[in-house]
């Protein structure tokens, strides 16, 4: 998650970047298989391409990571992406990582 206030669109495009490059072979593989099944068996049209999606809440933009991965390689995968994933917010001066946290002030130190 990132903060409400960070660059969104910046990190939605740098996050889609990070993931098409991680999953290049796989997505080539299964665009193959996937259109010689669809050939053979009349299936619907799936898409392997990664995808962003977003969603917004109380403290934070949440963002969920679609990409194909074969099974085996998925730990490996994931934790490559989120290492590229973690170096762009440390980089990125407008994005930010977002949470649930509180900010508590001490009322009897402040003078009016």
């Amino acid at each position: 998650p990132i903060e409400h206030t960070a660059n969104w669109k910046k990190a939605q495009k740098l996050f889609t970047r990070i993931l098409k490059a991680e999953t290049k072979d796989v997505i080539e593989q299964a665009d193959r298989k996937l259109s010689r099944l669809k050939r053979r068996y009349f299936i619907e049209e799936r898409v392997a391409e990664p995808a962003v999606f977003l969603s917004i809440t109380d403290n934070y933009i949440r963002f969920s990571l679609r990409y194909v991965v074969h099974t085996k390689a998925r730990r490996v995968v994931r934790a490559r992406i989120t290492e590229h994933v973690l170096a762009v917010v440390e980089r990125e001066e407008d994005i930010r990582l977002g949470s649930a946290t509180l900010t508590v002030t001490d009322a009897s130190t402040n003078t009016l």
